[in-house]
């Protein structure tokens, strides 16, 4: 499934004017947004609102916007943050001993939430893991970060004294490392065959056994203007005549643009169970 993706301007975030990264980047630095003393942005249902909150920290933190790279809500929303520019992420001895630590050659990729269990921390959301695999597919697809990257939680990087990405989403590494699938495709719809409706005359009683009623089954082709429980991708049989019981049927006459065909049914219906 590909993610609702929000570049920085949608939501208002901050560009810290920094210079560009060292591109393709050489590895991805795994974050939370909250830490262990319960500071920073704990999520709400509102992606957007989250977003800038994580930015405003950015800013007072001098960081001129938004910390890291990416971030992403539980609910799957992927918020652009500073992108190809140098965040202020990971620090230690990277980048060839840059003064920036691992912010010029590695993208920090921040989970929204709090992720150490000792804290009340949660588990990272399906939504969320499926994310972050579509936009390091998406990364390597434009050439932005090398084939062979690592993917490793803050705690991970040399130089760095710290709990971040928080112990469960530390243990959801092996996940996040899994390629991106789309999803599959659907179903094929069968080839039309003929017209785009048949009828069929079938005769039955009621549950007395003495009357009669009329039932239409019907095989049809999608699209149809119908109700739409009525589509469904494969064909399909259908009651649909007045008369029937209701069982969840629709009276024939309610298929827009079918009318015409009531009276060749009831034609035939009069051949067959009369």
């Amino acid at each position: 499934m590909i993610p609702v993706y929000l570049p920085i301007g949608e939501w208002d975030g901050t560009p810290n004017g920094w210079p560009q990264m060292l591109l393709p980047a050489v590895g991805v630095q795994v974050h939370h947004s909250v830490t262990n003393e319960d500071i920073g942005v704990n999520p709400t249902a509102d992606a957007v609102a989250d977003f800038r909150e994580l930015d405003a920290i950015g800013r007072s933190r001098g960081h001129g916007g938004i910390s890291y790279s990416y971030a992403i809500h539980p609910n799957g929303t992927i918020g652009e943050g500073q992108s190809t520019r140098r965040g202020a992420h990971t620090a230690g001895d990277g980048c060839g001993g840059s003064p920036w630590g691992w912010n010029p050659c590695t993208f920090g990729i921040v989970f929204i939430g709090n992720f150490d269990p000792a804290t009340g921390g949660d588990e990272p959301t399906a939504a969320a893991i499926n994310s972050f695999r579509w936009l390091i597919h998406s990364l390597k697809a434009g050439g932005l970060l090398v084939g062979d990257a690592f993917i490793r939680g803050h705690r991970d990087a040399p130089g760095n004294q710290t709990g971040c990405p928080g112990d469960t989403l530390e243990a959801a590494l092996p996940l996040l490392r899994e390629p991106w699938e789309p999803a599959p495709a659907p179903a094929p719809v069968p080839p039309k065959d003929g017209p785009d409706m048949e009828m069929i005359v079938k005769c039955v009683t009621d549950s007395t056994g003495q009357h009669q009623a009329e039932v239409g089954r019907f095989w049809y082709f999608p699209p149809l203007c119908a109700p739409p429980e009525w589509i469904d991708p494969t064909w399909r049989d259908r009651y649909a005549l007045a008369g029937v019981p209701a069982d969840g049927t629709a009276d024939y006459a309610t298929l827009a643009g079918m009318r015409d065909r009531r009276a060749q049914f009831r034609a035939a219906f009069t051949a067959e169970c009369q």
